[in-house]
């Protein structure tokens, strides 16, 4: 099944619901003066929504949601090619434009811009976050993402690569941790990778809040605050997750057959997490990175660098940085290849044109 080319528009809840099915795709159709909702999609099988256009929304833009986390197979959903603006605007806290759940969701090619609180929000297993733009959002609040999930120690696999976060709200409490997070991977987020993205004037860039088996690599940070953040809040401040005052984790762990296949082998590193300091951000690894302005790294709770790998960034070094307005990009030649770094393919990042969006913004 197909809607093509539809405008929803002066609706006081939710403009269109999928539950169940499979297949069915929205298509460079128009979200506007939306009173809750634009698109929620729960359950069924590749369901697409591409190149639809989501604008002053009194919620969030997108909710999408499916596959099985028990048996961890994916639902193959995916939202594409669409832009979200002005959304969060009655609720203004924890209504992003895309609002991600269970297992194998791909949000890709997407540019969200101008809300008070996040653009995604995550929770689930093997999810996608590719090549999307996002800037101009956290722009009433503080301790929050651009990008967040957390609390919980088993929803691992997600990917974010080729991602472009830039000029984020400012801190609501400068010089602390209580600030903007393009990346917040917090309250013991485990098995992420941050791989190959651009964070531009993106506050505390990548923040891993306690969590274990993290991977922040080959990315490029400009005038961050910091780029990086790594703390152990496990084995201080937060160790009641882990010594029996809070079930919270224990039980989210409980609730997944982490020591069955397919989990044991899909995340091997879950097997015997309680036999092996649960509450230390063991695994965690900030790799060939370029740094340019800004701080470069933050590491608290008497963190070093033989807890967490730390190895082969270029902080401050002349690497052929140029900045565009698509965002930055290494010159031909820059010397940072010649040390391992990847070409990070920033021509891709954001909307595109095809046969339902003409015109780019």
């Amino acid at each position: 099944m197909r809607l093509e080319r539809l405008t929803f528009e002066v609706t006081r809840g939710t403009a269109v619901e999928v539950r169940g099915g499979e297949h069915v795709t929205l298509a460079g159709c128009t979200f506007r003066n939306i009173g809750t909702v634009g698109v929620i999609v729960e359950g069924g099988k590749a369901h697409r929504v591409v190149s639809c256009d989501f604008m002053d929304l009194g919620d969030g833009g997108v909710q999408v949601s499916g596959g099985d986390r028990n048996t961890l197979t994916s639902c193959e959903h995916e939202v594409e090619n669409c832009l979200f603006t002005r959304f969060s605007r009655w609720s203004r806290t924890y209504r992003p434009a895309v609002l991600v759940g269970g297992v194998g969701v791909r949000v890709a090619h997407n540019l969200m811009y101008d809300a008070p609180h996040s653009a995604i929000l995550l929770g689930g297993n093997d999810h996608l976050i590719e090549y999307n733009e996002i800037h101009h959002v956290c722009t009433e609040t503080g301790d929050a993402g651009a990008f967040y999930m957390g609390r919980d120690l088993t929803q691992r696999g997600t990917v974010l690569r080729y991602n472009y976060f830039h000029d984020l709200g400012k801190s609501l409490q400068a010089d602390t941790f209580v600030d903007v997070m393009a990346v917040y991977l917090d309250d013991c987020t485990c098995g992420i990778t941050v791989f190959g993205n651009l964070f531009v004037r993106a506050g505390r860039a990548a923040m891993i809040g306690g969590g274990r088996d993290n991977t922040v690599e080959n990315n490029i940070f400009v005038d961050c605050e910091p780029a990086v953040h790594v703390d152990a809040r496990g084995m201080g401040w937060a160790s009641f997750w882990f010594d029996g005052r809070d079930s919270t984790l224990m039980d989210r762990l409980k609730a997944v057959p982490y020591q069955q296949p397919p989990w044991s082998e899909r995340y091997p590193q879950l097997v015997n997490i309680l036999e092996d300091e649960p509450a230390k951000p063991k695994g965690n690894r900030i790799v060939r990175n370029i740094c340019v302005g800004g701080r470069w790294i933050d590491l608290y709770d008497n963190l070093n660098d033989q807890i967490v790998t730390i190895r082969d960034n270029m902080v401050n070094d002349e690497v052929g940085l140029e900045v565009t307005p698509q965002g930055v990009r290494l010159r031909d030649g820059s010397p940072a290849y010649q040390r391992g770094f990847q070409p990070i393919p920033v021509e891709r990042i954001g909307l595109y044109r095809d046969a339902y969006r003409r015109r780019l913004p």
